[in-house]
């Protein structure tokens, strides 16, 4: 498909997980073991998925190819789901400052370059639909998914939403809910990746997107602004 990410923009992408990790072995240097297994627990998720769909990749799998007991994963994620969106697509702690780009246009196009980037992997579409799949089978879950992954991606909206507004872009009107901003966002994601995928290239849907959640949030004014 014209535009997807290649296999060097694949491994840029994961590229920030590498940078984690050395800025956590420099602040934390009586665990520096414990941060590499993690490194290749993550490695391991991606090894795999790039080769099988998420029903095929097994917790056992996953740990024979790591070399690492199944303790080690489960003292880091609780479930399956939790390890693979880990690896896949973002961990816990999200670089807000890589989405801070001086304005609230600026700032949303590049979350959701960044996001359509990361779904459209290979890696992604085999693991995904499953695991989406996976956690409606078990609400204990989900919930738990839901408190570690998703409330960080909508805690990072909040704080391009914060900016936005002390930058007088969003008005003095009632405060917008960072959590529908962000099901606008990653339901369209979804739904172009996933459902639609209409063979358009990656700028065509990140463009998408972009145009229609900005439009939801600006005013007439900041709207004609930006198009000006």
């Amino acid at each position: 498909m014209v535009g997807w990410p290649s296999a060097t923009h694949v491994a840029a992408l994961y590229e920030n997980d590498g940078l984690v990790y050395k800025k956590r072995m420099m602040v934390s240097r009586g665990r520096p073991r414990e941060i590499m297994v993690e490194a290749r627990l993550l490695e391991a998720v991606r090894r795999l998925l790039a080769g099988s769909d998420y029903a095929e990749v097994s917790i056992g799998r996953i740990s024979e190819v790591a070399g690492a007991g199944r303790a080690a994963i489960y003292r880091r994620w609780s479930s399956k789901p939790e390890l693979v969106f880990a690896a896949v697509v973002h961990g816990t702690e999200l670089d807000a400052r890589r989405f801070d780009r001086g304005g609230l246009a600026a700032d949303l196009h590049a979350l959701i370059e960044h996001v359509v980037a990361l779904l459209s992997t290979p890696v992604a579409r085999n693991a995904l639909p499953g695991l989406v799949a996976d956690l409606q089978t078990n609400p204990e879950v989900r919930r738990g998914f839901r408190d570690r992954f998703l409330q960080a991606e909508q805690d990072l909206i909040a704080g391009i939403l914060g900016r936005a507004r002390s930058r007088g872009e969003l008005g003095t009107g009632p405060l917008i809910d960072a959590r529908e901003v962000h099901t606008h966002l990653l339901g369209m994601v979804w739904a172009e990746i996933f459902l639609v995928a209409d063979n358009s290239a990656a700028p065509a849907v990140v463009d998408r997107v972009f145009r229609s959640v900005l439009s939801t949030l600006t005013t007439p004014g900041a709207k004609d602004a930006h198009a000006a």
